[in-house]
């Protein structure tokens, strides 16, 4: 079980259907929310900042038949924090403390579909 790796949605190893892991990770909770109303919102905006660094849950699927197959993601998946602008906040102290400790950021996701994938 690789438990550090950056991967947005690793799917699961050949021949198995269905692969849970956990990473850990750093939740930044930030209000308010990127872009929320449609707004862009500065850094000293913020009003409301918590954070969990814990072992985070990953649940990946890639069921196969007959060529196709249903595949999606539900849990807390890696945002790129350090080197995006979209997330103004990266710019606080603690953020910063953990970019500078390599920390891998997530956000929790859900995503499916149905299809030919890789």
């Amino acid at each position: 079980m690789n438990t550090n790796d950056t991967k947005s949605h690793p799917w699961p190893a050949a021949g198995k259907w269905i692969e849970f892991r956990f990473r850990k990770g750093v939740w930044l909770i930030v209000r308010p929310w990127y872009e929320a109303n449609n707004v862009q919102y500065k850094l000293e905006d913020i009003w409301f900042l918590a954070q969990f660094k814990s072992w985070l849950p990953f649940l990946t699927w890639n069921i196969k038949f007959m060529g196709y197959g249903i595949h999606g993601y539900c849990g807390w998946k890696p945002i790129p924090v350090a080197n995006d602008p979209a997330f103004d906040w990266n710019k606080l102290d603690v953020a910063q403390k953990h970019i500078r400790e390599g920390a891998l950021f997530v956000q929790l996701s859900v995503r499916g579909g149905i299809g030919k994938i890789s």
